[in-house]
């Protein structure tokens, strides 16, 4: 290892670096002060012997001595800058610049004081190639020095790696608790087995990563921690990770995993609680975690190599204004929406993928009264609804019990609604469909993959739902996610672009809102949703469609 310096942002006179350098005596160092700075000099520490080590290495002996003792100028004249002369491994070396070229690194195994202290980032601790692999095989990841996006990481030494390595050993051999104060006294105490000197902020540093590694999904966390991200995609070990920022787009991040392993642990530890594993005989595995859902797929079914994605859980709560005011949904539609979904009606919130259906539908729920008995049934824990009398059902693979049977049971625990989160397959589209059929409390609302209502019609149509069957949903609203690249870096959009109903004699969908004309309330007039709404609400459609228009 070596301590790098950026010759663009190190400042000559500085000595800050020098100052805290347990290795440099005082004495040596307000000496060294005093020295004219544009004499090329070259300091060297330690006995006269050493000093006259070093020079016998200079191939065209271009050193002199000067006046002060054990002090040696460069022969410009004579020097050919092959820097042997400074490739030692004992002693700090300064040239002539008066900025640090080499040293000897902190021998108490401590921070290295001096790229703390620098106040112009101007040094950085650099890895020979057989160290850093040494290092990221410890790791198992490693942080480039750029990326679009960029992950801010504390450097760890091969020794610090190797504690760390041990300490995660010796917790996972003992299955000892793995609260803070365990895994600080596991770590002092490996540290005092091979009689290492480490400090408090030390402690807490090198703690900070091992609670990492066993609480959580390693170096993932910090990017879990970003609200702006939407999306984590691990493409195979050595490759870069790609996030998904909420404004950016995809990007490629300055993290990579370094090996497959690492990447089929992460798969294995996510699916912890629910004591599975991906193996060679279950090579993908479906799981959730608290901040997202995970998909993890290993070789050879993933013929690139050990993959990874996580898809987050959106963390802000969007309320119906907020969709109005990010022009998701325009006010006089979501006005129509407002009473559509407090009536006794059926909807289906369709799209495509990523386009937020279920922010949507998380947002439509808070329509709803807060005294209705709500039923949810799920694959992925994401609708949260903001009534009290809630109860969640979710699917359970160890168990073998699918979605469409717990849509199912819910014809047996009086709801007032049924949220179902995504309907997928043809047993899920036929019980979401008799549950409406069957006039389940005050309506039903689910999510399903489709472009538009025309389009999620024919899906349906082609899961095995009867035509006449259809006629149960009584509103379908349509979410697209697309990129509009009227700027050259482009911009994903996201929004509301039709609603419709579903027209009883040919089975057709009736559009009654268009992103191109708005609500088109003539059209409204003449469906079984205005029908419904003037039965709910006592008044007229002409008065109705003034007050949403208002």
């Amino acid at each position: 290892m070596k301590i790098e310096i950026d010759p663009e942002k190190c400042i000559e006179g500085c000595f800050t670096c020098f100052e805290v350098c347990p290795e440099i005596p005082d004495d040596i160092l307000n000496k060294y002060k005093t020295y004219n700075e544009k004499e090329k000099l070259l300091e060297f520490f330690g006995s006269s012997n050493t000093s006259q080590e070093i020079i016998n290495r200079c191939p065209k002996k271009a050193f002199e001595k000067t006046e002060t003792e054990n002090t040696y100028k460069i022969k410009k004249e004579d020097c050919i800058n092959c820097k042997r002369c400074i490739s030692r491994s004992n002693g700090p070396i300064i040239n002539g610049k008066e900025k640090p070229v080499k040293c000897t690194l902190c021998s108490n195994q401590e921070e290295y004081k001096c790229i703390e202290a620098c106040p112009y980032d101007a040094l950085k601790l650099i890895y020979t190639e057989k160290e850093r692999k040494k290092l990221e095989e410890k790791i198992g990841y490693r942080i480039k020095k750029e990326g679009e996006y960029e992950i801010k990481e504390e450097n760890y030494s091969i020794q610090e790696a190797e504690v760390i390595e041990k300490t995660l050993q010796k917790i996972r051999e003992e299955n000892r608790q793995t609260e803070k104060e365990e895994i600080e006294a596991a770590l002092e105490k490996k540290c005092m087995e091979i009689n290492l000197k480490i400090t408090q902020d030390h402690v807490e540093k090198l703690s900070k990563h091992i609670d990492r590694e066993i609480n959580g999904l390693s170096i993932l966390e910090e990017l879990l921690k970003d609200p702006e991200l939407e999306e984590i995609s691990i493409i195979g070990s050595k490759k870069p990770v790609y996030i998904y920022h909420k404004d950016e787009g995809w990007m490629k991040s300055n993290l990579e995993i370094t090996n497959s392993e690492k990447i089929k642990n992460l798969i294995n530890k996510s699916a912890r609680k629910l004591n599975r594993r991906i193996t060679l005989k279950e090579p993908r595995l479906n799981t959730n975690i608290e901040k997202g859902r995970i998909h993890g797929a290993i070789e050879p079914l993933a013929t690139t190599g050990n993959c990874m994605t996580i898809r987050k859980f959106t963390a802000n709560k969007f309320k119906p204004k907020d969709l109005v005011k990010n022009s998701t949904i325009p006010r006089e539609l979501m006005n129509l929406l407002e009473k559509t979904v407090k009536c006794d009606t059926n909807i289906l919130i369709a799209g495509n993928t990523g386009s937020g259906k279920t922010t949507t539908l998380n947002t439509l729920l808070n329509f709803l009264p807060k005294n209705e008995r709500i039923i949810i049934v799920e694959e992925t824990p994401e609708i949260n609804p903001p009534q009290e009398h809630v109860i969640r059902l979710t699917t359970t693979p160890a168990l073998d019990i699918e979605m469409h049977e717990l849509v199912t049971d819910t014809l047996r625990m009086r709801p007032d609604r049924v949220i179902v989160g995504e309907v997928r397959n043809e047993k899920e589209a036929k019980a979401l469909t008799n549950t409406m059929l069957a006039g389940q409390g005050k309506g039903s609302i689910a999510t399903f993959h489709g472009n538009s209502a025309k389009e999620a019609i024919t899906r349906l149509k082609s899961l095995g739902i009867d035509e006449n069957d259809l006629i149960a949903i009584d509103l379908i609203l349509v979410q697209r996610r697309w990129m509009n690249y009227q700027n050259k870096k482009g911009k994903e959009i996201r929004k509301v672009t039709e609603a419709a109903v579903v027209k009883k004699r040919n089975i057709e969908t009736h559009k009654i809102y268009t992103k191109e004309k708005g609500l088109l309330t003539e059209k409204l007039k003449s469906t079984e949703l205005i029908k419904k709404l003037e039965m709910s609400y006592g008044e007229t459609k002409e008065k109705i469609i003034k007050n949403m228009k208002r």
